[in-house]
């Protein structure tokens, strides 16, 4: 069990030190005292500038041990650090935190130190798809926010927000209608009011009105600028609205730029797999999508097929070599021609210059890893954290791991996004590299 925690513990301080190394942009960071730095990276959050928001959060952890004893103002930027390692798809990670947390300190001091603790659990539970526990979380959280600000109004829209994944969708617009003086009180208020008007009313089958919604929300969004996820949502279901009136054009259009803005400064996996999943059905191409969806299809689709998609829940995913670039092909395609060179991660195998090798689940895993670290859309946090539940019972097994996943941080394998494929550097290095996982 030593071992297991040994693991546990080194795997958190990686994805918090992989984002807290890339801090150089974000100048003097330290000069700043425990609670600016919570304050900064909330508006740095809510600017759409999510990396950022979690690269200012330092709180100098090298053990969860050390919690409790903490000041109070530390504590507090933990939490924060934890709601962001969530928000960016370290699930598991997340879970650990707050559960040794409420351990080593108790649920009543956390809550007087962090009044917002209960949503930021329900934000957890809401983003792995438990919707009923979640909307339990939010309702605890809402008992103590005063009516009428900030966080009352985004309180309310979580909880809708549950309804509608509960498929309770008429019940989230009703609950959407507590909200309807207060958003006209501010433009981005009203801008995401609109958004998620639009996106319910779209599940209801009412297009019109949903494309009225929508279209408010998206002259709002210009007007202020903001290219944060909620803007993206309103161009994703305005791509749903297109895509269901037939116009794949203009719905591939606001798909790639909702892409857009989810791709550059991180953001919640979330509007990712969603744009994944409508790319699919709606037949519209982009490669990259497919690695995303590798990374969550079974929970996602069982939890959020609206549309009634057919699609593989065991999907895995296959690479051809090309005068050294790596193409993402489809399996079928694959196996109706014989190639020397390729990558199969659904038999668990590789071939090089037509040898072949078997590949350990580890090994299938690693390569998941490896070939996604390329910035195609998939962040370091899902990718550690999609590492994290494995069991590792040597300590063989254990550095070795720990080898892969340092150089992974470094500079992946030197894969690189062009276009739709991913160009590798040397074939012969990756095939030495993958003899040492």
């Amino acid at each position: 069990m030593i071992v297991i925690d040994h693991f546990l513990n080194f795997i958190e301080n990686l994805v918090v030190s992989t984002f807290v190394d890339k801090t150089k942009k974000v100048n003097r960071k330290r000069a700043f005292t425990n609670l600016e730095r919570v304050k900064f990276s909330t508006i740095q959050h809510w600017l759409g500038d999510t990396l950022s928001s979690l690269k200012l959060l330092n709180p100098d952890l090298e053990n969860l041990e050390e919690i409790s004893t903490f000041s109070i103002e530390k504590k507090i930027e933990f939490i924060r650090q934890t709601h962001m390692l969530n928000f960016l798809g370290a699930y598991s990670i997340a879970k650990r935190r707050y559960d040794f947390l409420e351990y080593k300190i108790s649920t009543d001091e956390v809550l007087r130190i962090y009044p917002q603790y209960y949503n930021s659990l329900g934000n957890h539970y809401l983003q792995t798809f438990k919707y009923e526990l979640a909307l339990s979380y939010f309702k605890k959280a809402q008992e103590n926010i005063t009516r009428n600000t900030s966080s009352w109004f985004f309180n309310i829209i979580s909880q809708a927000d549950c309804l509608a994944g509960m498929n309770k969708v008429e019940a989230a617009i009703k609950k959407m209608n507590f909200l309807t003086e207060f958003s006209k009180t501010n433009k981005m208020y009203l801008a995401i009011y609109e958004q998620v008007l639009g996106e319910y009313k779209i599940k209801c089958g009412e297009r019109t009105q949903a494309f009225e919604h929508l279209i408010t929300s998206k002259k709002l969004f210009v007007d202020l600028k903001l290219n944060n996820k909620d803007y993206a949502y309103c161009l994703i279901y305005l791509g749903v609205y297109y895509g269901l009136q037939k116009n794949n054009n203009l719905a591939l259009n606001h798909l790639l730029e909702a892409k857009k803005i989810l791709s550059f400064s991180g953001q919640s996996m979330l509007p990712l797999l969603e744009l994944s999943y409508l790319f699919k059905a709606f037949n519209l191409n982009d490669s990259s999508m497919d690695l995303i969806f590798q990374l969550y299809p079974i929970s996602y689709v069982k939890s959020n097929n609206w549309l009634g998609l057919n699609i593989p829940l065991n999907k895995g995913c296959t690479f051809l070599f090309e005068n050294e670039t790596l193409v993402p092909i489809h399996y079928k395609e694959d196996k109706s021609v014989k190639r020397t060179n390729v990558i199969d991660l659904i038999s668990k195998e590789i071939k090089i210059h037509g040898k072949k090798t078997s590949l350990s689940p580890l090994q299938v895993k690693l390569l998941y890893l490896l070939v996604s670290s390329s910035k195609v859309g998939c962040f370091d946090a899902v990718l550690l954290d999609s590492l994290y539940p494995d069991s590792i019972y040597s300590e063989k097994e254990l550095d070795k791991l720990k080898k892969v996943i340092q150089r992974l941080c470094k500079k992946g394998l030197d894969i690189k996004q062009k276009e739709k494929s991913y160009k590798l550097m040397n074939i012969n290095k990756f095939t030495i590299y993958l003899q040492k996982i």
